[in-house]
């Protein structure tokens, strides 16, 4: 996990990383914006959430798409987009990386993205019919609690029983399959994008109903200083971070301020880190 002297380390070198995923949409003509923690550390501090150790953004399923599209044949370098379109990243969103920073989370496998990265959320149109969209978020839950236990060591799990019921579990899915849990868990999430067109809501997220509000807030755009940089942000930004955190300007109490504990490792030259 990182301590605090540590995450400044880590946050130089994800704002390193903002700054090409902003150049890169930029060159491709695609609209994003910073989204959870680090839309609300843009607002609150004009930067990282000092104990924040990871960075987000979201963009239209179109966009999504187009981007992973493109990345295929990105040339930046040591930088690559992972996803299950290419089979790098058995979840339902994508991950823009560093392949010079190799990244450990705790419980996390191996064989999960092993860079340092910041997460990229597609935002979908989901139903306006608060019961169908309870049924779509429903399905989401369970299916992404059976992704997260494929892509988890054994013997994880908050109590025991949870424990047991994973590793329960575990060789099941191991025989399904990571990718098409994944690629399940992308249908679903998707499933209502030609049939709605009032609200959106980036689902693949873990904040689940509250990500959910409507398109037209949502597409008005704005600029918000981060770390120094001027990065795109949702005009109507206080209505999203209410939805995810209630009174978003009050700092939590210090129990509360929790980090995803991960390490970060330089790769040397010969592929080895310097521990």
């Amino acid at each position: 996990m990182c301590e605090f002297n540590e995450l400044g380390e880590l946050h130089s070198l994800l704002l390193e990383l903002l700054i090409d995923f902003d150049k890169l949409c930029k060159d491709l003509d695609i609209n994003y914006y910073l989204s959870g923690g680090t839309l609300l550390g843009a607002v609150r501090h004009h930067g990282f959430i000092p104990w924040d150790d990871d960075a987000d953004v979201m963009l239209l399923r179109k966009d999504y798409e187009l981007l992973l599209k493109a990345s295929m044949n990105m040339r930046i370098n040591n930088r690559k987009i992972f996803s299950l379109n290419n089979k790098t990243f058995a979840r339902d969103y994508a991950r823009f990386v560093r392949t010079d920073y190799y990244k450990e989370e705790d419980f996390v496998i191996k064989e999960d993205c092993p860079y340092l990265g910041i997460d990229i959320f597609p935002v979908d149109f989901v139903p306006e019919k608060n019961w169908l969209f309870n049924i779509q978020c429903l399905i989401l839950h369970y299916l992404k609690i059976l992704l997260d236990i494929s892509n988890t060591d054994y013997h994880t799990g908050s109590t025991k029983f949870k424990r047991f019921i994973r590793d329960c579990l575990r060789p099941i899915l191991k025989f399904i399959g990571r990718y098409r849990l994944a690629y399940l868990t992308n249908v679903f999430c998707k499933l209502f994008n030609s049939h709605c067109e009032i609200n959106v809501a980036a689902i693949s997220g873990i904040n689940g109903k509250r990500e959910r509000w409507k398109f037209e807030d949502y597409r008005l755009q704005s600029k918000a200083e981060f770390e120094g940089y001027l990065f795109p942000i949702p005009l109507k930004y206080h209505i999203y971070l209410t939805n995810l955190y209630g009174d978003f300007m009050q700092l939590p109490p210090k129990c509360k301020r929790k980090t995803h504990g991960v390490k970060i490792q330089k790769v040397r030259e010969d592929g080895g880190t310097n521990a």
